[in-house]
């Protein structure tokens, strides 16, 4: 599954609430990422992700880092995967 993060909203080609999971996701994971980049005075996050037994989770800012509703990309795959497989999908899916 592919999502498009843009203006502070998420759209999705899988089901509105897989597409709210992923929302909910990214968030958490923005929030974590900045702690850390704060406690480590290393700037906001730019990408994020984790794997589960059975999914894995992947986003990045298409642009630099302005504010939330800058544009970004996501992929959700149901397997654990590595990243590259994620990457793989977000790059090939345009073509």
């Amino acid at each position: 599954m592919r999502f498009e993060i843009a203006d502070g909203k998420v759209a999705g080609d899988g089901s509105q609430e897989q597409t709210e999971n992923f929302a909910a996701d990214l968030q958490g994971l923005r929030h974590f990422g900045r702690r850390i980049g704060s406690a480590l005075d290393l700037g906001e996050p730019w990408h994020g992700g984790f794997r589960e037994d059975d999914f894995t989770h992947l986003w990045a800012y298409t642009t630099e880092r302005t504010g939330d509703a800058d544009p970004a990309q996501g992929a959700m795959i149901e397997q654990r995967a590595p990243y590259y497989e994620l990457i793989e999908t977000l790059t090939q899916a345009g073509e």
